[in-house]
């Protein structure tokens, strides 16, 4: 691809895509042949498009809706404008495969799953593939609980008689149901 081409050649796929479902979605039965069997229950979005021709942009658009980068992604403005079923997990997590082929791998980076200028309570977790699934959650071997605990234990005690909190739960309330969902309200009315 360079700058000023004006034929954009397109190669047909290899697999076989057919329709399916009472809603006649074309889809690729061969790759995802579980997938074709629900595909009355999945909500698809058909509306995408991008004059994007290489990967790293087209997918950028495709997360967050523009080629550039430092946009909120699709989960964290549903996060944003819906609000989690649990404060206690994360609003998404994001899965991330481990490549069988290292010599073409494609970088996935956490900007395609970030919360750009939004609260980075709404950004994505990532699963990893490989051991721990979410990092920092176990202690490194060799170190147990009480012992990992007691520098955050120390910490909250000697600060907590010092400083008042600013975020107390009454305040949080307030900017949760005010402000903040407002600027959501725009975008998602559509």
């Amino acid at each position: 691809m360079t700058s000023g081409q004006t034929r954009f050649p397109v190669a047909p796929s290899k697999f076989k895509f057919s329709q399916a479902g009472k809603c006649g979605l074309w889809m690729n039965t061969e790759l995802l042949p579980n997938l074709a069997k629900n595909a009355d229950d999945i909500c698809w979005m058909r509306s995408l498009n991008t004059e994007a021709i290489n990967h790293e942009p087209a997918i950028c658009a495709m997360q967050t809706g523009n080629q550039i980068t430092g946009r909120p992604c699709l989960g964290s403005w549903a996060s944003y404008g819906l609000g989690s079923a649990n404060d206690n997990l994360p609003s998404f997590v994001v899965l991330i495969a481990t490549p069988t082929n290292r010599d073409q791998e494609q970088a996935i980076s956490s900007r395609l799953w970030s919360s750009g200028y939004l609260p980075g309570e709404h950004a994505g977790v990532s699963f990893r593939s490989k051991g721990d699934p979410i990092l920092f959650i176990n202690n490194p071997p060799g170190v147990p609980r009480t012992c990992a605990s007691r520098p955050l234990t120390a910490s909250t005690s000697s600060t907590a008689s010092t400083t008042k909190p600013w975020a107390t739960p009454k305040r949080i309330r307030a900017l949760s149901s005010t402000r903040w969902p407002s600027a959501c309200r725009p975008a998602c009315q559509n």
